[in-house]
């Protein structure tokens, strides 16, 4: 899973993008998760150790704990960077939940709707960070 990519739809000037630790997002509101994080899912404790996209444990940790808004990868629009078909990526809302990380942006309601879930999801960044450390597959 990548964090939303710099999008490349006709509208992507009304977009705001930012960056933390080398990925990029957006502040614009996608749809709430869906409610079970997918099987690919790399905030899933069974997930695959080290399937980060291409990216360090580090950076996925620093956006986690961002205001970021992150894309399911497998949402709609996702390939094509169109955020308003795009959905919040439920494991990621739901990692944030179980840490208790809100940040007054609009990914807080995404948190909340998807709620906590210690048993499916990681429930801190040592866990996250154990689990894909040194395991980086390359995309």
């Amino acid at each position: 899973m990548k964090p939303t990519r710099t999008p490349t739809c006709q509208h992507a000037n009304r977009h705001d993008i930012k960056s933390v630790g080398g990925l990029h997002y957006t502040t614009a509101r996608m749809g709430l998760p869906t409610g079970v994080p997918c099987v690919e899912c790399p905030a899933r404790r069974d997930s695959k150790p080290g399937y980060l996209g291409g990216y360090s444990a580090e950076m996925y940790l620093s956006v986690m704990h961002s205001p970021a808004s992150i894309a399911c990868h497998l949402s709609p629009g996702f390939q094509e960077g169109d955020i308003a078909r795009q959905n919040h990526c439920t494991g990621v809302a739901i990692y944030r939940a179980n840490v208790g990380h809100f940040c007054g942006s609009s990914a807080d309601f995404a948190t909340l709707k998807a709620g906590r879930n210690v048993a499916a999801v990681f429930a801190s960044p040592e866990e996250f960070f154990n689990h894909h450390n040194g395991h980086q597959v390359k995309e």
